[in-house]
């Protein structure tokens, strides 16, 4: 209801007993209209031929909000003629209204202690309904206190003004936060709506990243602590397998433990939705960013052939450092090993091609072992020494594939904006010649406000869904 109304004037209704509260009432008028909102009060609304309680709560329906000021007086009570109930008074049946239609209520009450006897009701009927009805006021509450005549010159009532200002500041940063949430929440919509309809319109590239398997067994959190000690606090996985490369002093025996730990929690992983995805938008080529096996192995398990591409990082005397390899199938007897400008790509149709940028020790068992040949980018000197070699045509990304993403729009699913991943689509796009808006859309929810940035710098709308809510939800009408 507020939301659609923030940006033009916010109507509020002014409700209270009106012979013990009229400086009050005046008051109260003068702090909303300093808000640039509009009171609407009894002492506006003029004739009308409505019952009065009917009229009160039409006037009170087309406001966004609602102040309530109540002392110790019940004030006036409307009969079941005049639209009421014979015993509650008109003020309480407004806030019965508010609260029905979920209008939002700023409730200040006058403290017992401070305000006068000769402002409170006489009757004993009349006393014990205002005691009984405020005892009941299920909210939230602004005490105010009884204040003298105002000085003269000076405004009334101070401190009263200062508190209503004060609660008044208050919704209108939740209008406001309402409002943000609703249009950030419709431009989800819309950007979920591009994402279908780029999937569903033709080829895409999904992107993939860490995020797909959430908080499970192959997530950077569950392999850093898989890897590494279980009281480890580092956050960074190339931070923290560096540091466990050191501390093994072998970088055979690091890759063997880094292969052994993602065996092990590949076991216990499910199986992220997003792979369903996959399968039914049968993509020209897949980027994988995770040193797992996950996804091959499904593919291959559903009889689709797979090729994956990547990169040697290094090699025995560095022969073939900077190449790339090419497996056909998981269990390849003889990958092929070229330059990455010399490298050809023709695929059998129905092979899913997988571009590995960052390689994995899974992968090693195929090779030649006297070769000595590393794919794995997982360190902080992996990393640099990989992102260096990028900056050559013949040691970067395969022109076979730079065309693909020349072509295609890029789909980031769950790849988290670090800066190991943002240089890294760097290259990608300055490889493929991608400078212009709305190439490509990233799902994913954001861990911060520069991650935000990184991902607006590249011209990437951000679809803000964790990835396989966003996968079911394309799966439903595929």
């Amino acid at each position: 209801m507020l939301t659609s109304r923030v940006e033009k004037v916010i109507k509020v209704f002014l409700s209270s007993t009106s012979q013990d509260l009229l400086d009050y009432r005046a008051v109260a008028s003068q702090v909303i209209l300093d808000m640039d909102w509009k009171p609407e009060m009894m002492e506006h609304f003029g004739a009308m031929p409505e019952q009065t309680v009917e009229a009160c709560c039409n006037k009170l329906g087309g406001c966004d909000l609602m102040v309530l000021i109540l002392a110790f007086r019940r004030g006036w009570v409307p009969t079941a003629e005049q639209g009421g109930n014979d015993k509650d008074s008109v003020t309480a049946l407004e806030l019965a209204f508010a609260h029905k239609n979920n209008i939002p209520v700023v409730m200040m009450l006058a403290a017992e202690d401070s305000w006068p006897v000769s402002l409170c009701e006489d009757e004993d009927d009349a006393r014990k309904w205002i005691k009984t009805f405020r005892a009941r006021l299920n909210q939230p509450a602004v005490f105010f206190d009884r204040e003298a005549a105002a000085p003269e010159g000076g405004k009334s009532l101070p401190a009263f003004r200062a508190k209503l200002r004060e609660a008044l500041l208050d919704m209108r940063e939740r209008f406001l936060a309402a409002q943000g949430s609703h249009q950030e929440h419709a431009e989800d919509d819309d950007l979920f709506a591009s994402a279908k309809a780029t999937i569903c319109a033709g080829p895409c590239i999904p992107f993939l990243g860490h995020g797909i398997f959430g908080d499970g067994p192959l997530s950077d959190g569950a392999i850093i602590k898989a890897l590494t000690d279980a009281d480890c606090h580092e956050n960074c996985l190339a931070t923290a397998a560096a540091d466990q490369e050191q501390f093994l002093r072998s970088r055979e025996t690091f890759l063997r433990v880094l292969a052994k730990t993602i065996r092990e929690q590949t076991v216990g992983a499910a199986k992220p939705a997003i792979y369903d995805l996959i399968v039914k938008m049968k993509p020209p080529l897949i980027v994988s960013t995770s040193h797992d096996l996950a996804i091959e192995e499904r593919l291959e398990a559903e009889g689709k052939p797979v090729l994956l591409i990547c990169h040697v990082i290094r090699s025995e005397d560095d022969v073939d450092a900077g190449k790339v390899v090419v497996f056909r199938g998981l269990k390849d007897p003889a990958p092929e090993i070229s330059i990455a400008d010399g490298f050809t790509l023709k695929p059998d149709e129905g092979t899913f091609v997988i571009y590995k940028p960052l390689g994995s020790p899974l992968l090693h068992q195929c090779l030649d072992p006297d070769k000595g040949i590393d794919t794995v980018v997982i360190t902080e000197t992996d990393h640099l020494t990989f992102l260096a070699r990028l900056e050559s045509q013949s040691t970067g990304i395969p022109t076979a594939l730079t065309t693909y993403f020349r072509k295609q729009p890029l789909l980031f699913l769950g790849y988290a904006m670090d800066v190991w991943q943002y240089r890294l689509v760097l290259h990608v796009f300055r490889s493929s010649g991608k400078q212009k808006k709305g190439s490509g859309l990233s799902v994913r929810v954001p861990a911060s406000v520069t991650e935000e940035r990184a991902w607006r710098g590249l011209d990437i709308d951000l679809v803000r869904m964790t990835p396989n809510d966003f996968a079911v939800k394309v799966c439903e009408g595929l």
